[in-house]
């Protein structure tokens, strides 16, 4: 598939104020679309680190707002939600700590990042608690996304190593 925006994926702007004390950024968002449950940090000691594509399954499904606190990551999100206008497509973007942003993803949307500097924190603000008997795991090179990630994966745990493809799930 190709990449593309995803339906319902959304990328909020930073607003920033910088001065002689440094720089305060916030991001505005309808309350309703702000997930509310756990806050989580992926912290990544090496470049070429990568992890995912993750998900939950219902009724446990997960929006999830992303974000990088360290270092930058290629993010990747991939719609695995069936009737949905981008069923099968993927997103990336580089996040970086200085860019000053959130990306919003909802329910059923995978997710995963591969890390581009060393000591890159990502972190989650996510719907819920993680389940791990709801986790979906696809494989980060699954041929039907044809993801374009900008290199090889040099540290990939062997669940997301040998995740199964979508089409076993279909």
């Amino acid at each position: 598939m190709i990449s593309k925006n995803l339906h319902g994926v959304e990328w909020i702007e930073a607003d920033e104020h910088s001065d002689e004390r440094g720089t305060f950024r916030s991001m505005a968002a309808p309350q309703s679309e702000l997930p509310s449950g756990e806050l989580c940090f992926s912290e990544n000691p090496r470049v070429g680190t990568l992890r995912g594509l993750h998900c939950q399954r219902p009724p446990h499904g997960q929006r999830k707002a992303v974000f990088c606190v360290q270092g930058s990551v290629f993010d990747v999100v991939v719609d695995l939600r069936k009737g949905s206008p981008t069923e099968g497509c993927w997103s990336g973007r580089t996040l970086t700590s200085g860019f000053g942003g959130c990306l919003l993803i909802p329910e059923g949307v995978a997710h995963g990042f591969l890390t581009l500097e060393p000591d890159s924190v990502v972190g989650y603000l996510t719907e819920g608690v993680f389940r791990a008997e709801a986790g979906l795991i696809v494989r980060w090179n699954d041929p039907r996304f044809e993801i374009d990630w900008p290199s090889e994966p040099r540290l990939i745990s062997n669940k997301d190593q040998n995740a199964p493809d979508w089409d076993q799930f279909l």
